[in-house]
């Protein structure tokens, strides 16, 4: 009969310590990701595309990671807004109409609702593409 010592220590480092082969996996494909999620993200100022980044994060249990972009409009970029987000169009809260500039124009405009920008999924799609595992949408 065979004796068979766990050196739990050492099973820890591996799977959750910041130098374990868990780690490093999980940031490779975390690189991965960000990359495809900044080459695919729309562009108008380049801010969105730059702000991506990941974070591979081990605590107790578990081992997080975590691709996102860090500007206040990234969640409407990936998920859309008003009709293509299912609200509805989008309209004026203390006004008679909107009002905003169209890009490449000078003009003006004054609209009483508008439908909302269309989900673009650039970072979902990249994640789907850089992930060898199943990933789930959580939201939209």
């Amino acid at each position: 009969m065979a004796i068979v010592i766990l050196n739990d220590a050492a099973i820890s480092e591996l799977l959750r310590g910041r130098a374990g082969p868990v780690v490093r996996h999980l940031d490779d494909i975390g690189t991965r990701a960000a990359t495809l999620a900044r080459a695919t993200a729309p562009r108008d100022t380049g801010r969105l595309a730059a702000s991506v980044d990941h974070d591979v994060s081990p605590g107790g249990a578990t081992v997080t990671l975590a691709v996102s972009a860090d500007t206040r409009y990234a969640l409407w970029q990936e998920l859309g807004t008003g009709v293509y987000a299912g609200r509805g169009p989008i309209r004026p809260r203390r006004a008679k109409a909107l009002r905003f500039t169209p890009k490449g124009s000078a003009a003006v405009v004054f609209a009483k609702s508008v439908k909302g920008t269309p989900r673009t999924d650039f970072l979902f799609n990249a994640c789907s593409a850089a992930f060898p595992y199943p990933i789930t949408r959580l939201l939209g």
